[in-house]
């Protein structure tokens, strides 16, 4: 799913910073993987495997990729526990955002 560079809400941001780790994670070889995110909402649809028409394409999507590894988790870890990875994870974002544009 392609965005223009804002997202209409902080759950689509997530989500596509979601589809993009385990795109990057598998382009760089590695078969394991861990993925945390502040968004609790979000983990627990990717992980429930329940959908949400607001971010049934990345779901979808992120369910694909999960396919190709053989170990990959996804955890919730609060915001104010991870700043540093939070920091990365914008920094990520904004370079994901000025490759559509």
């Amino acid at each position: 799913m392609i965005r223009g560079p804002h997202a209409a809400s902080p759950l689509l941001d997530e989500s596509l910073a979601m589809l993009r780790t385990p795109q990057v994670a598998k382009g760089e070889g590695l078969d394991r993987l861990q993925v945390f995110s502040y968004s609790l909402t979000l983990i627990n649809l990717i992980n429930s495997g329940a959908t949400s028409s607001e971010l049934y394409g990345d779901l979808h999507d992120i369910r694909a990729l999960i396919a190709l590894f053989s170990s990959i988790s996804f955890s919730h870890i609060p915001r104010s526990a991870n700043e540093q990875s939070d920091l990365r994870a914008k920094s990520a974002l904004d370079a994901c955002r000025r490759t559509i544009s």
